[in-house]
Order: structure tokens, then C-alpha cells, then sequence
């Protein structure tokens, strides 16, 4: 295993899966898996010109690792899956909460999704929600742990706040004042995933794939599905939320 940094290049990155793919089969790695920062980096910054040209950088560094693994012989051989994890969307409201209740006593985690905890809060729970719901701008929408869609499979833990909030594909969270300022990433992700700018990609192909098939979109941990009964990865099931 070679640990992560974010001083990886990917050509560097794919060059390695070569060579491991290369040594000798008692100690080649049965499974080789290699996250790549790009595009989320240059995402996060700008969806310009320069966004286009590392996506055109990225195509031509996997082209260069499809066509060595075809001229070695090994591309008929192995399960190549290339997936992103996330979508990207640009900022265009900024939601400050003291603008609509005194934060005093809460403990709040801000961002794309936000959890309030009232702690020490002497606000009710209508005059927390009410300002956040009820000024027809549409940008958020709270919840209470019980009131979270099932869908995006929350629990009870205490790690998820009296309230969460859900800020609309292009609206960002903050808490105070001193906080709205234009942020260093102007485009962000890990709204609802089922809005179309969230929306992830997924190629593949192999001995263990049907060829020439186009999917509708579908939830990400199906993925782990996949690799257990097509690429016999073996998992225990862990409660994670």
C-alpha cells in the first residue's frame, strides 16, 4: 500500500498500477484501487477553461493507461472500473443563520449540509425552524432526526444534530457574519444526491462485465454489491451511521 498525499500526480499514480499489474502473479496485488484529487481540486476553484483542460489531461493520462495495459496483454484480463464519487456545483446563495436566530448556547457544524444542536439553547424549536422555512427563498430545507429521509439512512447517533439542514444545489451554510465572505472554493458538493449536479460517472469493463451496457443512475453503495459478487471482494457488514 502506498498512502495518499496530495503531492500525487496522476501519471504517476497510474504508472504504478502498471507496475504492479506487471510483477509476477505470487505477488501482484488482487486488487489495486487508486484515488486520484483531480477534478475535485481544480472543481472546487473554478468550472472554467481551466477545469477543461485537467479534464482533457486526465482523459489522455487513461487513455495512456488502456493502451500500455492492451500492448502488454493484460487488458483482456483484468476489471477496470473508473468512477468519481461526487458531482460539483457553483455557489450562488450564501445562507447566514444569525440573520434569523440568536446561535447563543448552540454547538453548529456549517457547510453544504448543516447540523444545529441546541444545547444550551433557550430557543424553542418553532423559533429555531419557522425563519429558516417560512421566507419563501427556498434555499434550505430542516430537518429533525426523525423527519430525515430514510433514504439518506440516518440514525439516531449523537453525532447528528437536533436539527439538519439541507441547503439547496446552490446554496452554502454559514453561521455568522464574519463567516460570509467569498470563499476560497466557490463551487462545493455533498448536496442531495439525487439532484442531477451531484450525479457521479461510472465506466467499466472486463471479463467479469457485460459489454455494451448503459445503466440509469443508481445509489453509490450498490458499488460494494458489485464487488462482492462479480470481483469476490469479501466484506463484513458494519453499522456506520
Amino acid at each position: 500500500m502506498i498512502p495518499f498525499s496530495s503531492d500525487m500526480v496522476p501519471s504517476e499514480q497510474l504508472k504504478q498500477i502498471v507496475k504492479w499489474l506487471r510483477m509476477d502473479e505470487p505477488d501482484r496485488p488482487g486488487l489495486i484501487m487508486v484515488y486520484i484529487m483531480e477534478p475535485d481540486f481544480t472543481g472546487h476553484r473554478t468550472m472554467g477553461l481551466t477545469l477543461s483542460k485537467m479534464l482533457s489531461h486526465l482523459d489522455q493520462q487513461l487513455d495512456l493507461l488502456i493502451q500500455t495495459l492492451k500492448e502488454d496483454g493484460i487488458l483482456c484480463c483484468v476489471n477496470l472500473v473508473i468512477i468519481s464519487d461526487h458531482g460539483m456545483a457553483a455557489i450562488k446563495n450564501i445562507v447566514v443563520l444569525e440573520r434569523h436566530f440568536n446561535l447563543k448556547g448552540m454547538t453548529i457544524t456549517t457547510g453544504v449540509l448543516t447540523h444545529i444542536f441546541k444545547r444550551n439553547s433557550t430557543l424553542s424549536d418553532k423559533e429555531i425552524t419557522e425563519p429558516l422555512t417560512c421566507k419563501g427563498t427556498d434555499h434550505v430545507r430542516v430537518f429533525t432526526k426523525s423527519t430525515m429521509p430514510l433514504r439518506v439512512h440516518y440514525s439516531s447517533s449523537k453525532r447528528i444534530g437536533d436539527f439538519v439542514l439541507l441547503s439547496k444545489t446552490d446554496t452554502r451554510i454559514v453561521s455568522t457574519e464574519k463567516d460570509f465572505i467569498t470563499p476560497t472554493n466557490p463551487n462545493q458538493h455533498g448536496f442531495d444526491y439525487i439532484e442531477p449536479d451531484m450525479h457521479t460517472i461510472m465506466f467499466a469493463q472486463g471479463p467479469s462485465l457485460r459489454k455494451n451496457v448503459s445503466l440509469p443512475p443508481y445509489h453509490m453503495v450498490e458499488y460494494m454489491n458489485l464487488w462482492k459478487s462479480e470481483f469476490f471482494v469479501h466484506y463484513v457488514s458494519k453499522k456506520n451511521h
